[in-house]
């Protein structure tokens, strides 16, 4: 990853080839940084941490987000480290723990045939790992969190960051996480002109905390489901109290 030079930024706008900042280099800012160097668009992004650590163990990416992936030219890298996810259930735990109760099952293997793509799933870091490798390491600059964002004076966007810099793009894209300051500073000059919607003032709330984990290998005599060729995901509810457990 490259660094900036320690002054301040500015640009001449020009619309036929617009700047863009991108605050945060998780999946969502990985993925535009994608499409916008394919389509030769001038970016850069801008990362608050000094080093990358992608968190999370599991996700699954449903049918209507493949053709995207398609077009991005990721599929066959996809494949490798995925499997499809056919189906899952809901489940309850008896009030001794020895047995389950099914409540629904889903079944995803439909999807293939309307969609033409099926749902899969993957580790979370490898995802992350396969999308970093498409975007040049010099247009990722880390170490540099984003504090607040204003109007320049010629309808560009004025960036400031945490190395006390100051950069000028034509469109910012926060994709900086729950707490993003650039949604932050955006709500903030909202409620200057008084047009912030009452709930987006409310402050954040916690519904549910999640543990994330992985396993080492798995050994197929022990988890017959194991050598399956697919995955599937479940979860169960726990009897009579507030935890669930999901895996895939």
């Amino acid at each position: 990853m490259s660094d900036l030079k320690n002054s301040s930024t500015y640009h001449t706008p020009n619309p036929s080839n617009p700047k863009i900042i991108i605050a945060g280099a998780g999946l969502g800012g990985l993925t535009l940084a994608i499409l916008l160097e394919k389509a030769s668009i001038d970016y850069e992004i801008l990362e608050r941490a000094t080093t990358l650590k992608p968190l999370g163990s599991a996700i699954a990416l449903a049918p209507n987000v493949m053709p995207l992936l398609e077009q991005l030219g990721l599929m066959g890298e996809l494949k490798g480290i995925s499997m499809e996810c056919m189906g899952g259930g809901i489940h309850r735990d008896s009030s001794d723990g020895r047995s389950l109760e099914l409540l629904s099952k889903t079944d995803f293997s439909a999807l293939k045939g309307l969609s033409g793509y099926a749902s899969i799933i993957m580790s979370r870091p490898d995802l992350h790992a396969l999308l970093l490798s498409h975007v040049p390491s010099h247009k990722i600059h880390l170490g540099k969190r984003v504090l607040s964002m204003s109007q320049s004076d010629d309808n560009g966007v004025l960036v400031r960051t945490s190395d006390g810099l100051t950069r000028e793009c034509d469109i910012l894209v926060g994709s900086d996480g729950a707490y993003s300051s650039v949604r932050q500073s955006l709500y903030n000059l909202m409620k200057k002109e008084g047009c912030l919607p009452s709930s987006d003032g409310e402050d954040m709330k916690v519904c549910d905390m999640s543990v994330l984990g992985t396993t080492n290998s798995i050994d197929p005599s022990i988890v017959p489901l194991s050598k399956d060729e697919f995955s599937r995901c479940d979860i169960v509810l726990g009897y009579k109290n507030s935890y669930s457990v999901s895996f895939a």
